[in-house]
């Protein structure tokens, strides 16, 4: 079994915190891309900590493991 990938502790993560507490902040991944954004958005929440605590299934990391 392979180690889970955690996007907190990623090096590819790339974070946008608003300083302002009722801002959205959102979480970006560096190493994937869209057809629109040169980054690909891991999520959106408030305040400065990152909601998920696993990477998602998109995610290039986790993909080679497999």
């Amino acid at each position: 079994m392979g180690k889970i990938v955690n996007c907190s502790q990623c090096q590819n993560l790339r974070s946008n915190i608003s300083d302002q507490g009722n801002k959205t902040s959102r979480w970006y991944c560096e190493i994937s891309r869209t057809e629109c954004q040169p980054y690909r958005e891991i999520a959106r929440a408030k305040g400065s900590q990152l909601p998920i605590k696993t990477a998602p299934k998109w995610c290039p990391l986790k993909c080679s493991k497999q």
